[in-house]
């Protein structure tokens, strides 16, 4: 009887967790929509479910135990996927789980997602709890049931196998049930999520085996890039740089409609303004960021490679080899030194990308941990400590900084809050994020005069890129009253130099297109990086697109066969990047 229970409510936690999934926000759920579109697919979702719960008759009188456990576990990982499907709009997968070590310090991140609704995959327990104790010797079982336990399994299994058999051996056509893995929400509606992690893990085991390029594939990533490729004559704008400094700031969150927008006659970025003055701003840069969230920023930035399809690059792929841009600045004789002040473990930054090419990496070790917001050192603080480290540097150099303050839950101390908006007027993570990009803008502001002060700006190019959206990105259901500050997945893209005067550049594009553009400017030949940048030099293009993470085109692009072939291009990354391609060809 405790049998049917566990079934039953685990069943319904399913159909629950697809209802979420249907929500925009996935915040909320509609059982009978989810219930009425899962049907098609209940026998699959009732086969995983069999299989868990077909070992219970192994365990006699922990039987009973046994089930309300794998209960209890499956509501963790439910909760868990449904937290990491708000944060990134998909599901977790294996590879997802080496990153553990990434919740330090996201606590008030973490508890920022969760939801009064969520209670509904817990509330089953407490009774199942009670029915256990109040019933025990109902529910008892004195005898291992082998047959029933065997039964199961091998009916469960038949079920499941009887898609990808009936596809390999009969032709059926209903095969995308268990091979759309590159969709996980297709996979969780077909299979369940527990279906999408058994067959998550049997990808993941595949994977993990060292992918070896072939001479074929070695030519078809080739011939991308030729088809890739675009040959025009140059103009003003290549080797304004040269000879230079280059400081290159990741801001973290830092969303496009922040940017020259006012509130109640405030500007939320008064600093970055100014500097848009005397800038290049690319206004229609569009994330593209995936599993490894900010890492994947870093890596794009540096290397114009898309990040993985699967987990993260700096996690998985941590020692390979790119024609980065690091490498092609230090054979031009420059200093190169990524500032970071987190722990170098965080998203595995520190040996990443060194491996990419950085001579030097300074972590959360060498600073002094003096004022703290949020997840780390406050970026006052940061951007402080370094300056002596940039005037240190022989010149010329190029520093990468990645900043912290803005990261959700975007907590600036009141003291420091520099916008006067009634909090009452917004909801709690639109507040809290506006105050904090007017906190970061602040301090940029501080760190652009003490480089002016210091005689260093005049001889630098500083670019200011965002790593992902913030509010939009991490709380949608909260920016849906405010159509006005509507973002579409763009971060700002700027080229600061103080002789530039300032303008707008509405190319679409994306992460991947700043590295080749920033080696443009900065006087690096443009066949060093040809076949390696798969973005595009947004000075020096005529095509107008950004393929998205989750491989959507967007842009005018109207020619079916360049639709594909950029689309392509994610896939051509992952072979590129498990195949460790560039120290392939060098060697």
């Amino acid at each position: 009887m405790f049998f049917l229970y566990a079934f039953l409510t685990i069943l319904n936690k399913c159909i629950l967790f697809y209802g979420f999934m249907l929500d925009p926000a996935h915040t909320s759920f509609d059982w009978n929509r989810a219930f009425h579109l899962a049907i098609p697919r209940l026998h699959l979702y009732a086969a995983f479910i069999l299989f868990l719960l077909s070992f219970s008759f192994l365990f006699r009188n922990l039987s009973r135990w046994y089930l309300l456990g794998i209960n209890g576990t499956l509501s963790l990982v439910m909760m868990v996927d449904l937290l990491y499907v708000r944060a990134f709009n998909t599901l977790p997968t294996f590879n997802v789980l080496a990153q553990l070590s990434n919740l330090d310090n996201l606590t008030d991140s973490i508890i920022m997602l969760i939801q009064p609704w969520d209670a509904v995959f817990w509330i089953d327990l407490p009774v199942g709890l009670f029915l256990l104790v109040r019933y025990r010797y109902l529910f008892a079982v004195n005898r291992w049931k082998v047959v029933p336990s065997l039964f199961l399994m091998v009916l469960s299994l038949a079920v499941i196998c009887y898609v990808p058999l009936g596809s390999h051996y009969f032709g059926r056509k209903d095969s995308k049930a268990l091979f759309r893995l590159f969709d996980p929400t297709i996979t969780c509606y077909n299979l369940s999520p527990i279906g999408f992690h058994a067959l998550d893990m049997v990808a993941y085991v595949k994977e993990g085996r060292t992918v070896k390029l072939s001479q074929r594939d070695v030519q078809e990533i080739r011939e991308w890039y030729d088809k890739k490729a675009e040959h025009l004559p140059d103009n003003r704008y290549k080797g304004i740089g040269r000879g230079k400094n280059l400081i290159m700031i990741q801001v973290e969150s830092l969303e496009n409609f922040v940017l020259n927008r006012k509130l109640f006659g405030q500007e939320l970025t008064p600093h970055l303004n100014k500097i848009l003055q005397h800038s290049l701003f690319f206004s229609q840069i569009y994330e593209q960021v995936n599993h490894g969230s900010t890492s994947d920023a870093e890596f794009m930035s540096n290397t114009s490679i898309y990040p993985l399809r699967k987990g993260s690059v700096f996690f998985r792929y941590p020692a390979n080899r790119y024609v980065s841009l690091p490498r092609l600045l230090e054979a031009k004789g420059y200093r190169t030194m990524v500032l970071h002040a987190d722990k170098g473990s965080y998203w595995n930054w520190a040996q990443a990308l060194r491996s990419i090419g950085f001579q030097q990496t300074a972590d959360i070790t060498r600073f002094a941990r003096e004022e703290r917001i949020g997840m780390g050192l406050s970026d006052a603080s940061f951007f402080k400590q370094a300056l002596p480290m940039l005037k240190q540097n022989s010149q010329p150099f190029f520093s990468f900084l990645i900043t912290m303050s803005s990261h959700s839950p975007y907590k600036i101390p009141r003291e420091q809050q520099l916008l006067h908006l009634e909090p009452d007027k917004y909801p709690e993570s639109l507040f809290n994020y506006l105050q904090s990009i007017r906190y970061v803008d602040q301090q940029l502001g501080y760190f652009f005069a003490a480089l002016k002060k210091e005689q260093l700006l005049s001889d630098t190019i500083v670019v200011l890129y965002g790593d992902h959206e913030g509010v939009h990105k991490y709380t949608p259901g909260d920016m849906k009253p405010y159509p006005e500050l509507a973002n579409g997945k763009r971060v700002p893209f700027i080229v600061y130099a103080e002789p530039l005067t300032g303008k707008e550049i509405a190319t679409i594009g994306g992460q991947i297109d700043m590295m080749p553009t920033i080696a443009y400017l900065m006087g690096i030949e443009e066949h060093q990086y040809l076949h390696s940048a798969m973005g595009r030099n947004l000075l020096k293009t005529e095509k107008n697109y950004a393929v998205l993470a989750n491989g959507k085109l967007v842009g005018d692009e109207r020619e079916p066969a360049r639709q594909e072939l950029y689309k392509q291009g994610l896939f051509v990354a992952d072979r590129i990047i498990k195949g460790d391609y560039f120290r392939l060809i060098s060697r």
